[in-house]
């Protein structure tokens, strides 16, 4: 489905495909609505008739009231806002299931834009940011630190091979060096607004930074990607979800300059081209290990951006519900295998 698809906010939606439910109502600001489909390929699958995803801001934001009142079997509850409700809960904290999810969070830099053009600059701000207190900023089991960019559970994951360790004296060092400006340059650090709340996490960041006398200012935008495909920022946190779990999601996709510019980064090394290309059709298990592994050391290097952590895949849900296998990457849950517990 294109995006504008999605946001045309129409009652019914074509949708081609072989899966085993068939789309019965659709409108991205109420809900969506899914039938069992009769033909399905599966025999016996799915065993549920019907399956209702809210999408309301009202039925997001009382999510947990409701699922208390059991008017919802099952929430995605990976959001802060939920944890920090499912954390106040020890009832709830007892039928919440975690996975960690095939995911890395970064702060993303503009290389095209000064001082950010040059990889020291870069490597310094990487060296700057504790990512244990970025982590901690957050709600309990929401997140662990990044030491990659390919994230643990992809087989390619080397966990020797990752981004720097803390180090705000070395930062300030390199800093000094490369003439960074202190008392003038002030770091932009934008983010999506989605309340008057500032998340934890970006204050987490800035804390890092300032103890290092680096000023930042920090600006919450509703619009916040059209602002960055203007490439006027200087750095953002984002984040990136497998859509499959191998290494050529994270290094093809988002680093080499022939693929699109997700993150819209700016960045381009020759290498990097060069091996995530190779990489992505070799076939040979340990040679795609130790090409990605050194395309990752190359990026790390490079700094383009600096991995803060890995989100958890995180489930609430009906204990009558059975056959529920979570995953960490899309689609997180196989609903055709979901069925009622039965009781004689």
């Amino acid at each position: 489905m294109s995006q504008a698809d999605y946001h045309s906010n129409k009652e019914t939606v074509s949708l081609v495909g072989t899966g085993p439910f068939k789309v019965e109502f659709f409108n991205s600001d109420t809900k969506i609505v899914l039938k069992k489909n009769e033909i399905y390929f599966v025999h016996n699958r799915p065993f549920l008739d019907r399956v209702i995803f809210d999408l309301s801001q009202e039925g997001n934001k009382y999510a947990i009231e409701r699922f208390e009142k059991n008017e919802i079997d099952f929430i995605f509850a990976g959001e802060e806002t939920y944890l920090k409700k499912i954390n106040q809960r020890k009832n709830l904290n007892k039928i919440t299931e975690t996975i960690p999810q095939v995911s890395t969070y970064f702060l993303a830099f503009n290389c095209l834009k000064k001082p950010f053009d040059n990889p020291r600059i870069r490597k310094a701000f990487n060296l700057a940011i504790d990512r244990f207190k970025v982590v901690n900023a957050l709600p309990k089991d929401y997140a662990i630190p990044a030491i990659s960019i390919v994230p643990n559970g992809i087989f390619t994951y080397v966990s020797n091979v990752g981004s720097y360790n803390y180090d705000p004296e070395k930062a300030v060092r390199i800093l000094k060096e490369e003439g960074f400006d202190f008392d003038n340059f002030i770091f932009e650090l934008t983010f999506r607004k989605q309340s008057e709340d500032i998340p934890n996490d970006i204050l987490a960041i800035k804390e890092s930074l300032e103890k290092i006398n680096i000023k930042v200012k920090l600006k919450g935008l509703a619009k916040h990607w059209e602002y960055i495909a203007k490439r006027e920022f200087d750095a953002f946190r984002v984040g990136w979800v497998a859509d499959y779990p191998d290494a050529d999601n994270f290094i093809f996709n988002i680093f080499n300059s022939n693929a699109g510019d997700p993150f819209y980064l700016g960045y381009k090394n020759g290498i990097v081209d060069k091996l995530s290309e190779e990489a992505k059709y070799e076939i040979e298990p340990r040679a795609r290990v130790k090409l990605y592994a050194k395309i990752e050391q190359i990026i790390i290097d490079d700094s383009p951006v600096v991995p803060l952590y890995h989100r958890k895949n995180i489930i609430l849900r009906n204990q009558n519900l059975q056959g529920v296998k979570l995953k960490g990457f899309s689609p997180q849950v196989d609903f055709s295998e979901i069925s009622f517990r039965t009781f004689s």
